[in-house]
């Protein structure tokens, strides 16, 4: 059960890296374009989308988190391991 519930959080946070990269690097910069008079529809859409993007990956980010917490010492091992 540790390795699943560790794979799944590595998954999740190696996702949530990519996804804050992305929007770094690309989504934030392209805001710029999108002029005063549609900015606060742009804003409330891109919002409303990007929940539906990092809501799953935090959700299981935060689950594994606090399952891991309940098994230190075999989490030590595997780490160890690895």
């Amino acid at each position: 059960m540790v390795d699943l519930v560790l794979t799944l959080h590595a998954v999740a946070t190696i996702s949530m890296v990519g996804v804050i990269w992305y929007v770094q690097l690309v989504h934030y910069p392209l805001m710029a374009l999108v002029g005063n008079g549609n900015f606060p529809k742009f804003e409330s859409e891109h919002q409303r989308r990007t929940t539906w993007v990092v809501a799953p990956l935090m959700l299981t980010e935060a689950a594994t988190a606090v399952t891991l917490l309940f098994f230190p010492d075999a989490v030590s091992e595997k780490l160890r391991a690895f």
